[in-house]
Order: structure tokens, then sequence, then C-alpha cells
């Protein structure tokens, strides 16, 4: 999680601002034997600062359960140690207004820390927390004014803290007081330090913006209490203003990825009117997009539409695919067989599936053959599981999952295929924690028809569980080149904790030895040698550098894939990017020297989803001009499904 400048500033500010209050809930702790005495004001912003840079984020998962059971506590102890409570008429009936302002008023609360990862819905979420923390608020409402003893003492407390007066004042018990207290100070903790990052992930410039504000505030609290009680409630207002800021921002992201594609025309009255899965599935192909000049490159897209399968209603993701044994494959990640729409009623579902192979059919037809795919499996279960979980090695189904997502190179004269697909831990990914484990690698056999009409049987075997392990580049899961010399593994870097790292890293093995690592030589941005580079290694070791910053994180290339093109006697890699834009640069050698990456084509998307998972597929080019491509569209409605289209070089 990061923050953008501007929303990050104003944050910060307001964070700063609650800072101040917990140092005067740490005096109240150190004052409550009621002498009156009271801290000096450097010591308390000091002591602060020092318990603050001091303490990394604890998890939030855990401040859940320890701010419900701190509560349960406090009104516990309250109601069982108070004695007399308040009647019921005074806390529904008596009114008192002091301020001079009129009594009619609303409110609105909540908090902006959840909003720094942008979801769909921004605005319902934000009233329905608030809604939520409203009526969960209630009970410890009624509990603290049932206990109240002495109202007028609220008006003077001590420390400044009603809370700690009433407290100290309905406990009459000055360690029971303090425990309690203490559950408040570290709830301020956790609203103020404990919902930013940790600070491994925060650049230095951002700690040292809160750092700066930090000791500004506590500055003016040491010169004068009534500038910081003015400078506290600015810090309120600008709670507000971080929603603004956060609903404008999501606002355009959205209008941004809403815009429909060059040369793809929208409907009379609508600002992103993409076809839906029905329209695209029985649409004919588009018109070009205009030409997209790149260099000495030239490139159009078409779009083909949704792609089918001999069995019906299949929604999946991901793709990658390449030539084995004359057969044109593509490889996909989950899927899910259906009885029909729509796909996202469990009611609807008839089989769910990790990967699947398909075949689109001998190597030479036309490119439009993109456009469906034979897959392997019955219809009443679906298309079959293609790459197999080794249960006897800790993988099970309910566990794991084999994502591909990338393409298939071929070795021995073009008789295997192998391809190194991600294993990720469901169980964490559900948790939106990191859920890569490793990549694993895949032998792929294809066996001809018997007879003209039938399919080819594809066959795949695991030679070992793992390759590459997290934490360090996943070789292979971004794209894999063939040479007769060498096979060529392309690792993505992508969200590291210095976005200089991100982009592309090199290794290379002979085919023989494809699945033995120990055999693997890595690019160190000089030469190739034994030792792998670090995952996080400031681009050093990159073949590529790119990153390119969106909702405050830094991303890394996201899917593609890298050929040779006859046209232009030049490497070319296409990859999607943040915002699904399609990029391109070329290069003369796969080790360095690309072209900074010019988007070409803006991917279409569902008007209630997103695009992802983009893919060339050159080896069903045998003259490289026209260039199969597919793309995963996820749906809120529609689940996901694979799109098709072709990039034309002229």
């Amino acid at each position: 999680m990061s923050f953008s400048l501007d929303e990050f500033d104003c944050f910060s500010l307001s964070m700063a601002s609650g800072s101040t209050l917990d140092t005067d809930f740490g005096v109240v702790v150190v004052d409550s034997d009621g002498d009156g005495a009271a801290l000096q004001r450097p010591f308390d912003v000091w002591s602060y600062l020092g318990l603050q840079y001091s303490l990394n984020s604890t998890p939030l998962d855990g401040m859940v359960v320890y701010i419900s059971v701190g509560a349960l506590l406090i009104i516990t102890v309250l109601l069982a140690r108070t004695h007399p409570k308040q009647s019921v008429s005074f806390i529904f009936t008596d009114y008192v207004n002091q301020t001079g302002w009129k009594s009619e008023a609303w409110f609105y609360s909540g908090s902006p820390a959840r909003l720094m990862e942008p979801k769909e819905n921004v605005l319902r979420v934000m009233m329905g927390s608030a809604f939520l923390s409203t009526i969960a608020g209630f009970p410890m409402i009624f509990v603290l004014m049932f206990c109240i003893k002495t109202p007028d003492n609220l008006l003077a407390p001590i420390g400044g803290q009603p809370v700690s007066q009433l407290l100290l004042e309905s406990l009459d018990f000055e360690a029971l007081a303090i425990i309690g207290h203490l559950i408040y100070t570290v709830c301020m903790f956790a609203a103020t330090i404990c919902t930013l990052p940790a600070p491994s992930l925060v650049l230095c410039q951002r700690h040292l913006c809160v750092l700066f504000i930090v000791v500004a505030l506590g500055s003016i609290q040491m010169g004068s209490t009534a500038a910081i009680s003015a400078i506290l409630g600015g810090g309120i207002v600008l709670l507000y203003v971080v929603y603004e800021i956060v609903l404008r921002a999501s606002k355009k992201a959205q209008q941004m990825m809403n815009e429909p594609s060059p040369g793809q025309a929208s409907h009379s009255g609508e600002t992103n009117a993409q076809p839906n899965a029905a329209e695209q599935q029985s649409a004919s192909p588009s018109s070009l997009s205009p030409p997209q000049r790149t260099g000495d490159i030239t490139t159009q897209v078409r779009l083909l539409g949704r792609q089918e399968s001999n069995f019906p209603h299949i929604f999946r993701d991901g793709g990658g695919g390449g030539t084995v044994s004359g057969q044109d494959l593509i490889i996909f990640a989950d899927g899910m067989y259906t009885r029909g729409p729509p796909p996202t009623d469990p009611s609807r579902m008839v089989n769910f599936i990790s990967n699947s192979i398909a075949v689109l059919g001998p190597s030479g037809a036309a490119t439009t053959t993109i456009r469906r795919v034979t897959d392997t499996g019955s219809e009443a279960k679906g298309p079959d599981q293609a790459l197999p979980f080794l249960e006897d090695q800790g993988e099970t189904p309910s566990s794991h999952a084999i994502w591909p997502n990338e393409n298939i190179a071929t070795i021995q004269g073009g008789t295997i295929g192998v391809t190194f697909s991600e294993v990720i831990d469901r169980r964490l990914f559900r948790q939106q924690k990191q859920a890569l484990l490793y990549n694993t690698p895949i032998e792929i056999h294809v066996q001809q028809p018997h007879a003209a009409g039938d399919a080819a049987v594809v066959s795949v075997s695991r030679p070992h569980k793992s390759l590459f392990l997290v934490g360090e580049p996943m070789f292979g899961s971004f794209v894999t080149y063939a040479t007769d010399d060498y096979l060529y593994l392309f690792g993505r870097v992508s969200e590291t904790d210095n976005p200089r790292s991100n982009g592309l890293k090199l290794a290379r093995v002979r085919p023989a030895d494809w699945a033995n690592r120990q055999l693997y030589e890595y690019w160190n941005g000089q030469a190739f040698g034994p030792e792998m580079p670090a995952r996080d290694d400031n681009g050093a070791a990159n073949v590529l550098c790119y990153t390119q910053e969106i909702f405050g994180k830094h991303y890394g290339p996201g899917a593609g894939d890298i050929f040779w093109s006859d046209v232009y006697k030049e490497y070319i890699l296409l990859f999607q990017s943040a915002g699904a834009a399609l990029d391109d640069n070329c290069n003369h050698a796969l080790t360095g020297g690309w072209s900074a990456p010019e988007s070409i084509f803006k991917i279409p998307r569902a008007s209630d989803g997103f695009s992802y998972a983009f893919h060339a597929y050159p080896n069903m080019s045998p003259d490289g001009k026209v260039v199969p491509i597919t793309w995963t569209q996820d749906s809120k409605s529609q689940s996901c499904s694979i799109y098709t289209g072709e990039i034309v070089f002229t």
C-alpha cells in the first residue's frame, strides 16, 4: 500500500494532528495520580516522536481483535464499578447547549485509510462503513453516559481528555483507570500509525514529510495550546478533504479507463459503451484502429470478439501459447464451466479447474482461428485440468492453484513444449496477502489426431515441483524465447520496495537442461554467469527497466510476449501496462538496449470490470505481419472471458 503525493500530504497532516492526541493520552496515564502536576510539553512531544519512530506497523488484523476485546472490557468494568449510574432521562431527554451555535447539525464519520486501495463503489463503501461504525458506537456511548458521575468535571478533564476523566471517577480505582486508558491509547496509535504502511514500504521523502509535520505541530503545541487546538480542528477538516481528493481521483481514473479504444465507436449517448459478452461473442471483426507509428514500425489493431470453445458457457482467464508438434496450443488459468448465464450465480456452476490447455488447430492456419479453441473434456464436466497438482508433495486443489500466464516455448525440433507457470496459495490469495509460492516447470507433448475431424491429444508432466521460489525473479513466468542454442527465460519484476528495480531480468539454459536449475546462467548487467541477481537490485541486472505508478503503486511490465520479427529484423516486446494500455518496444539483442516503450493501443474492458493477461501469438503468424492477440476481460456480472484480436504490422 502506498499513497499519491497530494493525498499523502493531506493524510499526513491529519494523522500528525491525531498524533498530538496520543501525547495527551500518554500524559494522562502519568498524571493520573490527581495531584495536578503536568508534564512539560517538550517531554510530551519528543517522547512521542521517539515512540512513534521506534515502532513498526502492527497488523491491522490483530488490532481488530484488540479493539473489540478492549471495548467489551471497558463496557463491562464501567457498568460493574459505577455507582450510582445516571438516570434514563439524563441520557435521552436532558440537553445542554452552551456553544452559541444552533442545535441543528448533521455528521459524517469514517476513516480515509481504507480508501488507499481504490475499489468500485467507493461512495457505497464510505457510507456503509460510516453507518456501521455509528451503529456499533451507540452501545459504547450509552454505557459512557450512564456512567458519568460529575458532568461539570468533563469540561476541564484531566489531561484534556474527557474519557480519561470519566474512567478515573467512575471506576474509582486508579489501576483500572490506567488500564482502561491504555486501551484507548493503543487504539489511538492504531488510528495514526498502524494504518500506515510499514517503513520499508514507504519512500524516504514520505517519512521525512510526516516527521517534519509532527515536529512542527509539536513545536506549536509547546508554544500555544490555543494554536494547536485550532490546528487540530483543521486536521479534522483535512480528513474530509482527503475523501474529496480520493473520490475525484477515482472518478478521473475510471473515466480514463472507460475511454473507448482507438477505432472503436461508442454507442449513442454513452461514454463507455463496450459491447457485452453476448454481443462480442457473435460480433464480426471490427475495423482496423488508426495507424500508430513507433519508430520505424506502424501498427493497427482489429478486434475479433470473445473466444469460443467446443464446450459452451466457459469462463476463464490467463492465456499464452505456442506450437508443439505442428499444433497451435493456448494455455489458460482458472476456468469455470457453467449451465449458462449468469456465470456469477453459484447455482449455475458445474465444474471449476485451476488451468487447462486447448488446441487452436494445425500450425499455419488463418490467424482468425484464435477466435475458437477445442478443449479436451466432457459435456458433463467441461474442460479437463491440464497441469496436475503434486498431492504427494503437499499440493491440493483446495489450497493451491497453478496459474499459467505465459507462452509455450518449443525444444527438440518443436516436439516438446515447455512453460513455467506460477503456483499460488489460494488461502493467502483469498486474504489478499502475498500468495505466490514458486513457479513450476511444465513439459507438454501433443499426439496428432488419428482421423480427420479428431482433436490432437495433449499430455502434460511436471519434472519437478518448483524451479524458482518466492523472493527470486520468476524466470520463465513472463516469457520464454527458444533458439537452437539456448532457452532464454524472462522474469518480471514488479511492486518492489525500490521502483527502479521493476522491469525484466533474464536467465538462459541449454534446451536439454531446461528443468535443471543448477545449470542455469543469469544476466548480471554485463554478462551471463552462475550467480542469480537479487530481485530488488535497483535494476542493475535488468535487461529492461520499466515502472509505472497507478493508485500509488509502482508496477513493472504486465503480461506480454517477445518474438523475432522477420518484417523488421529485430526483437519486439509487446506487453500490457497499468491502465490496460498495450506497449511495445524493439531491440536487436535480448540482453538490453530496448527502445523506450510506447503505447500503441488501449485494450477494451467491460464497463463493470477491467482487462488483464494480454498475450500475443507470433507462432501463428508465418510472415509476422499479422499477429493474433488475446486478453482477459473481467466483469462483475459476466465473470472472466478471453477476448481476441490481431495486430497488423505495416
